[in-house]
């Protein structure tokens, strides 16, 4: 069976093997979706991968990204995210990015956060860097 991995708002870093999607029309993008506009094009547990590399920061509601990425993930997919860290200069350099990030800013994702319940979704923390 073949893997399934999803390149969430690729710009022009279009990855061989990856579903690539971007809200415009680039060379190698394969699905253009507005990834503030729920819910996504994609069914319910379709990937098994899911790349998000510096896009949640340009995105208004990261909850609703969270919760979008844990519906269209089969049980046990790896998803991998890079956001800047708050005290970055790559953070608030870009006019585009709306808030930065800590090494806690995805804890509200975890079961054994107390406050999940703002949240329909929960995952596992592998690691930070």
């Amino acid at each position: 069976m073949e893997k399934t991995k999803l390149n969430l708002g690729c710009g022009k870093d279009i990855k061989e093997g990856y579903v690539n999607v971007d809200s415009v029309k680039l060379s190698g993008v394969d699905v253009i979706q507005e990834l503030s506009d729920y819910p996504w094009k994609f069914k319910d547990n379709e990937f098994d991968e899911v790349y998000a590399r510096f896009i949640l920061e340009h995105l208004p509601d990261n909850i609703k990204v969270m919760e979008e990425i844990w519906r269209i993930s089969k049980p046990g997919a790896i998803i991998k995210i890079w956001v800047p860290h708050f005290s970055s200069d790559y953070c608030w350099g870009d006019i585009q990015h709306m808030r930065g990030y800590t090494l806690i800013s995805f804890d509200i994702f975890l079961e054994s956060c107390p406050y999940n319940f703002y949240n329909k979704c929960h995952f596992k923390i592998l690691r930070n860097l």
